[in-house]
């Protein structure tokens, strides 16, 4: 985990090495859900939080970007009485963007797409049954957890003034939190909404 972490953050600090980068903070709220195609009873988004510290880049313009981002966050869901969560280090290392400034205003529409990789470093699951409580560790306590992510973001970011913005994204996972043999199936799906600042 530890060796993970270190490569991550080395990428990324040498990624950001170059000139002309252009910092930023982000804090995001996000409702979790896995998007379950075969399962019996009813799940609802979890609420959940992201902190990220990226940067962004020029590709021959102002106006087309390259980014990457750092942070954690986490992912789950709630499933009838139970609920799941998992603390976890996401990264992204492509946020392709096109900032598009609206005519003389101070307001620049940023659409952006890019890849997105995560790693689960603990989580619980709580629940009821037979009105008693439960509570399990995810990773010690059952097998088929997968601690590993890798899927797309999409979405668009409306800057203020140069330096805040405003951010609507969608983050779609695509490999399994569960291995399960049978029975339900699923990805991580999150949908985030932050507020970030650049300097």
């Amino acid at each position: 985990m530890r060796k993970i972490l270190l490569t991550l953050a080395l990428v990324f600090a040498s990624a950001a090495s170059y000139a002309q980068t252009e910092w930023y903070v982000q804090a995001n709220l996000s409702l979790n859900k896995y998007t379950y195609e075969d399962i019996d009873g009813e799940s609802s988004r979890m609420p959940g939080y992201e902190a990220l510290v990226g940067f962004f880049k020029p590709m021959g313009s102002d106006m087309f970007l390259w980014g990457m981002n750092l942070g954690v966050a986490n992912r789950g869901e709630k499933y009838e009485d139970d609920k799941e969560s998992r603390f976890m280090a996401e990264f992204s290392p492509f946020d392709f963007n096109s900032r598009i400034q609206i005519g003389s205003s101070p307001i620049a529409v940023n659409p952006h797409v890019g890849l997105n990789f995560t790693f689960d470093i603990f989580g619980n699951y709580k629940g009821q049954y037979g009105g008693k409580e439960y509570e399990y560790d995810v990773f010690d306590d059952f097998d088929d957890a997968n601690r590993f992510d890798v899927g797309l973001n999409y979405g668009v970011r409306v800057w203020f003034v140069g330096k805040t913005f405003f951010d609507f994204t969608v983050k779609q996972g695509f490999i399994k939190p569960w291995d399960y043999e049978s029975g339900a199936e699923g990805n991580s799906n999150r949908i985030c909404l932050g507020v970030g600042y650049t300097f």
